[in-house]
């Protein structure tokens, strides 16, 4: 996942708001990570896109994607208490 794939989804085309989105994009990695274990993006779809929109959610204010969280779980190889 590339800084120009995350602006490209949120529409963004200037550079004043970059160091907020690679903090949300780390955020988010960091997020799904914490959930679903071991995370390769290039290789699982829909996880790529549970980030994008976490990331989108983020930035819009929204605190993240309960839907990607919910994705989140659903693709996680730890067991959920």
């Amino acid at each position: 996942m590339t800084l120009a794939d995350v602006k490209s989804r949120l529409r963004v085309d200037f550079n004043d708001h970059d160091t907020l989105i690679t903090s949300l994009m780390n955020a988010a990695i960091a997020r799904a990570t914490s959930v679903i274990g071991e995370l390769d993006l290039a290789a699982n779809h829909e996880a790529h896109e549970a980030v994008l929109d976490d990331i989108e959610a983020m930035y819009r204010g929204d605190g993240g994607s309960l839907s990607s969280m919910k994705t989140y779980r659903r693709l996680s190889i730890r067991p959920m208490i």
